[in-house]
C-alpha cells in the first residue's frame, strides 16, 4: 500500500483489487466506508442485543405465566378413605413450651360427617384411643366425645376450593356440656399462597388459611371476650393440613392460648 499527498482534503489509498488493478480511495470514501462497515457491525451487535433481550424477556414471560397459573390453581375438597391417618406434635407456647403428639384415623365418612378417631401413645409407646372426632364433610370441626364439646353448626373455616385471595367469614357458636362452658367465635378468612412449609413430615407448598377476629364467652362463671386467630397451612397431598397455630387474647391483650399442630407422619390409603 503506498500513499499519495496531493492535497490534505483528498488524500488516496492506493490498494491491490481484486481484479489486480490497483484502486483509489479519497479519505472521505474510506471514511464512510469505515463508518458504513461500524454501523452494520454495531447494528449486528444490537440485533444480537436485542434477540438476547427478546429471548430472556420471552422466558420471562413464560415463567411468570407458569407461575400465575400453578398459583392460580384450585386446592378441591379431597376425597377422604377411611384409614387415613395423621400424626402431629404439639407445643403450647404459652404454658412453658408443654410438647404433646396424637394421632388422627378416619374411622367412618358417611354422606354428612368424618368420624376421626383421636389417639394417643403412652409412655412405652402403646397406642391409647381417646376421643371420637365428629368432622364435617370439609373436615370442618362439629363434636368431641367424651368432652361433650360441640360446634354449630361447625368450624367453617376451610371453605372449598381453596384458592389464593379467596375471602370469607367463619362463624360459629360452641357449648361444652360438662361444664356448661359456652360462647362463639367470629372471623374473617383469607386464603393465600401456595407457600413452602417445612415441619416434621418434611416440606410442603401448600394453601395458608388465615382467619382473624373474636372469641365470645357467656355463660355462669364468666363473661368476657378478645381477639383470635387461626392459621392453617392445607396441602393437598397430605389431604389435610401439615400444620396449625392458633391464638386467643383477652380483652387487655394478653395472650393465653398460643398453640401450634404440626405434622410428623401421614398414611393415605390412596
Amino acid at each position: 500500500m503506498t500513499f499519495e499527498y496531493p492535497d490534505v482534503d483528498c488524500v488516496r489509498y492506493r490498494m491491490l483489487g481484486f481484479n489486480g488493478h490497483s484502486v483509489q480511495l479519497s479519505i472521505a470514501k474510506l471514511m464512510k466506508y469505515i463508518s458504513m462497515a461500524c454501523l452494520l457491525i454495531d447494528w449486528k451487535i444490537a440485533m444480537k442485543n436485542s434477540l438476547l433481550s427478546a429471548f430472556y424477556s420471552t422466558v420471562f414471560l413464560v415463567f411468570t405465566a407458569f407461575t400465575t397459573i400453578a398459583f392460580a390453581q384450585k386446592a378441591e375438597r379431597p376425597d377422604w378413605v377411611v384409614g387415613d391417618k395423621w400424626a402431629y406434635k404439639t407445643l403450647q407456647r404459652n404454658d412453658g413450651n408443654k410438647v404433646g403428639a396424637y394421632q388422627h384415623e378416619i374411622e367412618k365418612i358417611t354422606d354428612s360427617k368424618l368420624m376421626v378417631r383421636n389417639s394417643t401413645k403412652d409412655d412405652q409407646g402403646a397406642t391409647l384411643k381417646g376421643a371420637l372426632l365428629t368432622y364435617s364433610v370439609d373436615m370442618n370441626f362439629m363434636t368431641r366425645s367424651g368432652k361433650g364439646l360441640t360446634n354449630t353448626p361447625d368450624s367453617q373455616l376451610l371453605n372449598w376450593p381453596l384458592e389464593s385471595d379467596k375471602k370469607y367469614p367463619a362463624a360459629f357458636s360452641w357449648i361444652n356440656t360438662i361444664n356448661a362452658q359456652q360462647g362463639s367465635n367470629d372471623y374473617k378468612v383469607q386464603i393465600s399462597g401456595p407457600e413452602d412449609v417445612t415441619v416434621e413430615a418434611g416440606t410442603f407448598k401448600a394453601y395458608k388459611v388465615t382467619a382473624k377476629g373474636f372469641w365470645n364467652r357467656r355463660d355462669q362463671e364468666f363473661s368476657g371476650s378478645g381477639s383470635s386467630s387461626e392459621t392453617i397451612w392445607y396441602v393437598p397431598e397430605v389431604k389435610r393440613w401439615v400444620k396449625w397455630e392458633s391464638q386467643n387474647r383477652d380483652s387487655r391483650n394478653n395472650l393465653f392460648i398460643d398453640t401450634v399442630h404440626e405434622l410428623t407422619q401421614y398414611t393415605l390409603v390412596k
